[in-house]
This record gives C-alpha cells, structure tokens and sequence, in this order.
C-alpha cells in the first residue's frame, strides 16, 4: 500500500496540527503549530513538581512529543524527555520519535534521540519501517526545493553511524519507496552518507 505515515489525530494538548484549531482556546489562544515550537507554553501543561496538570494526559504528553519530533523543536523534546517521556515510546503507529524526526530530515533532533538512546532498529507497526527507510523515504519524495533547508544526508550518516542499516527489501512493491530507492543508489553523496560520512567531514 501506498507509503503515508500514520496521522495523530484527536488529541488535543499540543496536537492536532491538521485541523488547525487551538488546544485549550481559553487558556492558548495559539495555532498549534506554534504551540508545539514554544516551550513557555509548554511548561504551562506541568505544575512545580513536573507532573501534568489536568485536563492534560498522558496520551497527550507523548503526541505532543511526536510532534515536537516531527517538527524539530529541541527544547521541547530535550523538555518532554526530562518529564518522563522515554525516548523510544511507541506512538499510535508503532512509530517512536526518531521516526518523525528522521522523516523529516531534523539533523539536530535525530542527534539529540540518539544521545539519549533511541533506537535505530525499530520498525514501526504500519509500514515496517526503521527510522533510516523513512528518512529516506522522506528524503526520496520530497520537492528538491524543500530538501534543500533539510540535513536528509547528515541524518543517514548518523543513523548509520548508530547502527541502522538499509533493508533492501522494505521498498519493494511500493511506487513511492521505490522511487526513493532509486534516487538513493544514484546519488553519491546519499550513498557516502550511507557508509557513515557525514557531509563536510572532509
């Protein structure tokens, strides 16, 4: 089936990014896209003993962190991990963070996961897919434009480096992964990231 990454829908602490309606409009009257990039607000979730103040949940707290992932908001990450998120907590896709922010081509995000011990072999339950297959699958079906203001080469190194390797098989009998197969054997810089240089290392 067609590659799509699972969606996190229907929560509503610093989530729900599609409908574009705010969380807790009383309280935040902010987009959530600019909710889940502003620690200040954040914070606001958590009392002064680090626990989550209600209406707030659990639930929320690790969509949050999803998101946080996906969009590259280190602070927010390094601050949900410190309130007892753990790194490699499965999101409703079998996904973890390293997923999204490897997907998205956030260098310093899939930097920070990896410090803190993510794991770079687990598949996530949708797709079957390491958090390398979907940073190149990101990589491979993204606009060139916007491929240019993300570090998809440094994240492949890094992942390497960490221990993941590609499975071939993973994109076989799928158009879109397919696709960014094949741009990825053809492009040499891809495919010195996957043997672990990093760009610019010299």
């Amino acid at each position: 089936s067609e590659f799509s990454p699972p969606c996190r829908r229907g929560s509503t602490i610093i989530l729900d990014i599609s409908s574009n309606s705010p969380p807790y409009a009383a309280e935040f009257p902010l987009p959530v896209k600019k909710v889940v990039g502003r620690l200040d607000i954040v914070r606001g979730f958590f009392d002064d003993a680090g626990g989550l103040k209600p209406p707030a949940t659990e639930a929320q707290l690790i969509d949050g962190f999803a998101w946080a992932c996906e969009f590259g908001r280190i602070s927010v990450i390094e601050f949900m991990l410190e309130h007892g998120v753990n790194v490699d907590t499965k999101l409703k896709g079998g996904e973890i963070g390293l997923h999204w922010a490897a997907y998205e081509g956030h260098v310093d995000a899939v930097r920070l996961l990896l410090a803190r011990g993510a794991r770079v072999d687990l598949a996530d339950d949708t797709h079957g897919g390491t958090p390398l297959g979907w940073a190149l699958y990101g990589w491979g079906n993204t606009r060139p434009r916007e491929r240019e203001h993300r570090s998809y080469y440094e994240t492949a190194a890094l992942l390497v480096r960490a221990g993941a390797t590609v499975d071939e098989h993973w994109f076989d009998g799928n158009i879109e992964r397919e696709r960014g197969a094949a741009k990825m054997r053809s492009d040499i810089r891809m495919m010195e990231a996957l043997r672990g240089a990093v760009p610019g290392d010299g």
